[in-house]
């Protein structure tokens, strides 16, 4: 801060002042109107007489003029034509008296102390002149203010210059680094010219700092979403320059998740805010979306087919479940596999479920509509197709029993059929029949065996077995001919033949062993016995499906000791045989 002189009030600027012009014109003014009340002296150091005060003396001016002082001619003496007439002494008697005189200090005295005054006064000025100027001088050359860089430089990648403040080229001579590309600290140096020197009185080189600051960088990001995908990826950035910024960190990635890349600014390169320290910037790899799908969508479940599988297909690991939404079937999960269960008649909607893993988001459910029909504990409240599932199953004596009956409607006549036997036929195709029903009593209208007394051919030659295998068999339920299966039945040969021959037939009479268990008039080899024909009262049976009288009914046995007549059962049950050509009740069966 600028200070001010006690005396005439000069502007003395602070060393760390930067030195205005205008400041040493207003101190020169001040001086020259100080000066200029001032006397100056001339070459002989005298006062100009025009400066002096007025006073009782000849000016120079007028001497040798009347009135006046005398001059001095070339010889240095007063011409004898400026000398007074008068009387005078001796030569250089006037001059020592004159001289006496003027060194006395009682001569002139006022005179004396004005000229003093004078002498002081102008001696006092130019002392203060000769400082002032000599002030000034030194002021003038004086370095106040070492430069400094003016503003900043920031990287651009091409040579930079700084600008300097205080740097006055006419004063100071620069040198050190003066251009330079890359950011970071430099050095100049400024030294003093001729005749000029620092503030602290040197003149020596001063060594000055100047930087060109890093570029600013902004902090790169995830430019767009990454999904799951199996393989490996990697991010792409915003703001990323690699000739900028070193990538670093986990760069590349598999599963869906989270990972730490790093950037770190290259020289020349800095983040907003001057660092330039590692920075850790997450990225991601997000979930795919999870899919679901089942091998079927719809299930038939019965007693031949209790459980049913539903193959789960699922993206990822995610744990599968299910549920049923009646207690029509239950459901079980092994893995990816859905096990079905029929429980009851009805119908159930499956939800099968997959949840999402570290890879996948859980799907949206899918669901499978099931079908249950189950065999009812009372057989006449199941169509064909139940029962025969049950039979087919190897499940009917878990739902039915020997003696339970279920009505059929065969041109018109109402017959009530009855189980005889659980697996007890042989099939056709192998293994066993499930179920054998035979009629619980007679057909209303009896029939012959043959339309003349002969037995030969046995059963599978006669009139009865053609009306059984193409009349009879057509007028059946079409729901119950669709579930008849053809099985393997044994009979004679007939004509008193002990030839027992195999026939396959979806319809048949029962032989005598089936009935009785043994043989009275046929020949061995005709099966074995029905359960429900152990029970010697369901060997009576009635014309009309019951409600006619107790009547005799043929068997399939020809009788092995003539060739004329066929076994049957009496009206009370007995065993017994007749000629063909009889009319006689008709009692049938069939495996299913």
């Amino acid at each position: 801060m600028a200070t001010y002189t006690s005396k005439y009030n000069l502007k003395k600027p602070a060393p760390e002042d930067f030195v205005e012009v205008s400041d040493l014109n207003g101190n020169f003014d001040i001086i020259d109107e100080t000066l200029g009340k001032k006397a100056d002296l001339d070459e002989t150091g005298k006062v100009d007489p025009e400066q002096l005060p007025t006073m009782d003396y000849v000016p120079t001016s007028d001497k040798g003029e009347a009135g006046g002082v005398a001059t001095l001619g070339q010889d240095g003496k007063v011409p004898g034509t400026q000398l007074p007439e008068m009387d005078y002494e001796q030569k250089g008697a006037a001059k020592k008296a004159v001289g006496d005189h003027d060194a006395s200090e009682l001569a002139h005295p006022d005179i004396r102390l004005e000229i003093a005054n004078v002498k002081k006064t102008a001696d006092n000025a130019q002392d203060t002149a000769d400082e002032a100027l000599e002030a000034l001088a030194s002021f003038a050359y004086t370095i106040q203010v070492v430069p400094s860089q003016s503003g900043t430089l920031t990287y651009t990648g091409e040579p930079q210059s700084p600008v300097w403040s205080s740097y006055n080229p006419d004063t100071l001579t620069l040198s050190g680094d003066m251009t330079k590309t890359a950011a970071g600290t430099y050095q100049a140096a400024f030294t003093p010219k001729e005749k000029y020197k620092w503030a602290d009185g040197t003149n020596t080189a001063k060594t000055v700092n100047w930087t060109i600051d890093r570029a600013p960088v902004a902090v790169p990001t995830q430019a767009k979403a990454l999904t799951y995908s199996a393989g490996s990826q990697s991010p792409d950035w915003t703001n990323y320059d690699p000739a900028k910024l070193t990538l670093g960190g986990t760069t590349t990635g598999i599963n869906a998740g989270s990972y730490d890349a790093t950037f770190t600014p290259k020289d020349n390169y800095c983040w907003a805010g001057g660092s330039y320290a590692k920075k850790t910037v997450s990225w991601t790899i997000g979930k795919a979306t999870g899919t679901l799908s089942l091998s079927v969508s719809q299930l038939d479940l019965n007693v031949s087919k209790k459980t049913g599988t539903i193959t789960v297909t699922r993206s990822g690991t995610g744990a599968v479940t299910a549920r049923s939404s009646t207690g029509n079937a239950t459901v079980s999960v092994n893995s990816t596999t859905v096990t079905v269960t029929a429980v009851s008649n009805g119908s159930a909607v499956i939800t099968v479920e997959a949840a999402g893993d570290n890879n996948y988001t859980a799907p949206p459910s899918k669901t499978c509509s099931v079908t249950v029909s189950m065999p009812n504990k009372t057989l006449a409240n199941n169509t064909w197709a139940q029962i025969a599932q049950a039979a087919e199953a190897g499940q009917a004596e878990s739902y039915w029993k020997v003696g339970d009956t279920k009505d059929i409607t065969v041109s018109g006549e109402t017959l009530t059929l009855v189980i005889v036997g659980f697996k007890h036929d042989d099939l056709a195709s192998g293994g066993k029949a499930g179920i054998t029903f035979g009629l619980k009593n007679l057909m209303k209208t009896t029939r012959q065996m043959n339309s003349s007394n002969t037995n030969v051919g046995g059963f599978t030659g006669s009139a009865m077995y053609t009306w059984l295998q193409g009349d009879l068999l057509k007028a059946l339920p079409s729901d119950l001919q669709t579930v008849l299966k053809s099985v393997n039945k044994k009979t004679s040969a007939g004509g008193a033949s002990s030839t027992i021959n195999t026939n396959a037939m979806k319809i048949f009479l029962f032989s005598e062993v089936e009935v009785f268990g043994t043989t009275t008039y046929s020949a061995t080899g005709e099966g074995s016995q029905y359960s429900y024909f152990a029970t010697a009262g369901n060997r009576v049976k009635c014309l009309e499906n019951g409600s006619g009288s107790a009547y005799s009914w043929w068997e399939r046995s020809p009788y092995a000791s003539v060739s004329n007549s066929f076994c049957f059962v009496g009206s009370y049950g007995s065993a017994n045989y007749d000629f063909a050509n009889f009319s006689r009740g008709v009692c049938f069966g069939f495996c299913v």
